[in-house]
């Protein structure tokens, strides 16, 4: 009588076990990319952007592949690449390329009291190519077109967070 009550509790665990793994598939299926077990670590800066200026890296549309999310699917947490807005028949315009699955670039400085315009570029699938703003309750797709514009406004000084659609790979407009 031992063996056949050990053998129902294994099964018993081995169903909740795969119910679990089934739920996180699901989960991660949206970043389409894979856990990774090991802590996320600061992934190196792509060679095209680090040394390019600000205005040069919202312009590196070159990525030809589609990219997925690299802080979603395990590869790690994006470094920091510094921007500046620029000012264009009146509208402050950030340009944000996809580079390596992350955005670039991701630390960007802006003018208070200017409407501002973020232009993404870049071919992505999944939540990288559904940029979001959520405290301002605005986001964009690049599925189809692979560029998006998302108009945020004449903004107020403060810090304004966009992250991936899972609110993983995150990035910082700093309004002064």
């Amino acid at each position: 009588m031992l063996l056949p009550g050990f053998l129902t509790a294994r099964a018993r665990r081995s169903t909740v076990l795969s119910v679990a793994l089934v739920a996180t598939a699901v989960l991660l299926s949206a970043c389409a990319g894979t856990p990774s077990a090991s802590k996320p670590t600061p992934a190196s800066p792509p060679a095209a952007v680090a040394p390019a200026p600000p205005s040069a890296v919202g312009t590196a549309t070159s990525v030809s592949e589609v990219q997925v999310c690299a802080v979603c699917s395990g590869k790690g947490m994006p470094a920091k690449f510094e921007g500046t807005a620029t000012v264009k028949s009146g509208v402050q315009v950030i340009e944000v390329a996809l580079v390596n699955g992350t955005y670039a670039p991701n630390v960007i400085t802006a003018q208070a009291g200017i409407p501002t315009q973020v232009v993404f570029t870049g071919k992505a699938k999944g939540c990288l190519a559904k940029p979001t703003f959520k405290s301002l309750g605005k986001s964009a797709d690049l599925t189809a077109t692979g560029m998006a514009t998302i108009d945020l406004g004449s903004l107020k000084p403060g810090v304004y967070k966009f992250t991936c659609a899972m609110g993983m790979n995150a990035a910082t407009i700093t309004v002064q």
